[in-house]
């Protein structure tokens, strides 16, 4: 049957040529319209698993849970990570476009103004001692918050000393550090100065966090990415920078996932470019011939472009997982053109082109439907399973396999009889290798 096919192809190469660039055009077109792919990896499941179900009602109980961002805001004092992390959040909450919710975990107006009820009797008592002792400075620079107010506080201390009511050793500490910070300005040192940690101790925090729920993209390679881009535009037009004192830095499971996917797109060009010179050095020394080479990369490229107009049309979309049926129908359908190729140059030893293609799909017929039924079968075994990834994975392949051998029993032959490839001086082979082959075959014969 693929004897007669390929004569009729190799008679008629223009009609089937002219054929198979035709549904190459029409699947081309179809892809290009209907090209859709989900990086969603929640997608590659089943949703009716007993486990998914449970997830979502877990997920519709608490919202908050999945997909985040932890925005961390580091300030070189704790008044310099407050402001920056109110200021961003502020200005990230009216986003809706790149943000579901923007909520403070650690701070926000709540914490604010109740936060200390929530803390231990310890640390209320810590802290109410500690304004206490603030007092002397509180005073005067609540009602003059200027410099002059400073140094009204500074002098009201010295006459608590004079007075006897405190110790040099207990004014040591806001002294040194308010001469330090005022020594580094006067320097052209940038200074940060901070009333709380010099007030409420070295227990002030100088990080704040804000938790976000992005709206993610899953038609691109790395889903937040716009998400993360918008933060980081907001901190850069908030002056959210070392030069200001502040850092922002963003983790999470969103961040995290799209640095994973960021990877395999990391020397793509390279690892593509290796693995075309790697076939193209392995067709050209299969077959010995260039033009040989090129029909059997124009059918796999026009095989790929039809499987996948298939694989749009049957599954809909791509996933991370289906989408791996471009290196398997490139790895394995370009086996059956290395094969025919070969055997073809074999027979044109003794018989005119259209003889010798024929005589090549005969003697290769079984071998080839074997290996195509079984392999697409192979494929098609993934079907049953619940992990909806791996089973388009195993349709697309499987039909792409289907394709493949309908390629190149086609329009294969056509491009040979068309290119006319020069007839080899020599029968195609490798004489060293001649006898570890003939050991190989013993051997297997043997066992």
């Amino acid at each position: 049957m693929l004897g007669r096919i390929v004569a009729l192809a190799c008679r008629r190469p223009i009609l089937f040529l002219l054929a198979a660039l035709a549904l190459t055009a029409a699947s081309l077109a179809f892809a290009a319209g209907r090209f859709a792919m989900t990086t969603d990896a929640v997608a590659l499941i089943a949703p009716d698993v007993p486990w998914r179900l449970a997830e979502r009602k877990m997920d519709a109980a608490f919202p908050a849970n999945g997909d985040t961002i932890l925005v961390v805001v580091d300030g070189k004092t704790p008044e310099l990570a407050e402001a920056g992390a109110a200021a961003l959040a502020a200005k990230l909450a009216p986003d809706t476009a790149h943000f579901h919710r923007v909520t403070r975990p650690d701070g926000g107006d709540y914490l604010a103004r109740q936060g200390l009820l929530l803390g231990s009797t310890k640390d209320v008592e810590a802290a109410a001692q500690q304004m206490v002792e603030a007092q002397p400075f509180l005073g005067p620079l609540a009602s003059d918050p200027s410099l002059r107010g400073i140094a009204g506080a500074i002098g009201t201390m010295l006459e608590g000393v004079k007075r006897g009511d405190a110790t040099l050793d207990q004014i040591d500490k806001p002294v040194s550090a308010l001469a330090d910070a005022l020594a580094a300005q006067r320097a052209g040192k940038p200074t940060f100065f901070s009333w709380q940690a010099l007030l409420g101790g070295d227990a002030a925090p100088t990080r704040r966090l804000i938790l976000v729920k992005p709206v993610l993209d899953f038609t691109s390679l790395m889903p937040g990415e716009a998400t993360g881009e918008a933060i980081r535009t907001a901190a850069a037009a908030l002056k959210l920078d070392a030069a200001h004192g502040v850092s922002v830095r963003l983790t999470g499971s969103v961040p995290l996932s799209d640095e994973e996917f960021a990877s395999l797109a990391d020397h793509a060009w390279l690892v593509g470019a290796a693995m075309i010179a790697a076939m193209l050095v392995t067709l050209r020394l299969a077959t010995r011939s260039w033009r040989i080479v090129a029909a059997i990369l124009l059918t796999t490229i026009a095989g790929l472009i039809v499987t996948a107009a298939l694989g749009l049309a049957t599954v809909g979309r791509f996933n991370l997982i289906s989408v791996a049926f471009i290196p398997l129908f490139v790895g394995l359908g370009v086996d059956f053109g290395i094969q025919l190729g070969v055997r073809f140059q074999h027979e044109r030893l003794g018989l005119d082109p259209v003889a010798a293609m024929r005589a090549a799909a005969v003697a290769l017929g079984p071998s080839l439907l074997l290996a195509a039924g079984a392999v697409c079968l192979g494929f098609l075994a993934f079907l049953p399973t619940d992990y909806v990834g791996v089973a388009e994975l195993g349709l697309i392949a499987g039909v792409g396999m289907i394709v493949a051998l309908a390629m190149s029993v086609t329009m294969l032959p056509a491009l040979l009889m068309l290119l006319r490839p020069s007839r080899p001086v020599a029968d195609i082979g490798s004489a060293a290798m001649a006898p570890r082959a003939s050991a190989s075959c013993a051997l297997r014969w043997a066992m």
